[in-house]
């Protein structure tokens, strides 16, 4: 759900900024959205189906990269931290190295 969550957020950021549509590069760590939204949309279940027909008309296949799990910050959050590890931990404050990298890399 939060892939499209992230979907509808960048949409609705394209319609109030001057920002350029194909500029922006979405990250999931999960693997199964992606291959939803590269397969037929009609192949999935209606939830699915539903979810990945609205992705694809917000953002485009291109737009889409992975990130590996361990080294997506807020899977820190969603699966619980301390506060004491949370503020020592630098990719949460700083974001890790390879998101000021260009996407293809």
């Amino acid at each position: 759900m939060a892939y499209l969550i992230g979907a509808r957020l960048l949409h609705y950021l394209f319609y109030v900024t001057p920002l350029y549509r194909n500029t922006a590069t979405l990250w999931t760590d999960t693997t199964v959205v992606l291959s939803w939204n590269r397969g037929d949309p009609n192949r999935w279940k209606t939830f699915v189906c539903n979810c990945t027909t609205e992705i694809l008309h917000y953002t485009t296949l291109s737009q889409w990269r992975n990130c590996l799990g361990s080294q997506n910050p807020a899977d820190h959050i969603s699966r619980g931290i301390s506060q004491p590890e949370l503020s020592s931990l630098d990719t949460w404050w700083n974001s890790p190295d390879w998101l000021s990298q260009h996407p293809d890399n």
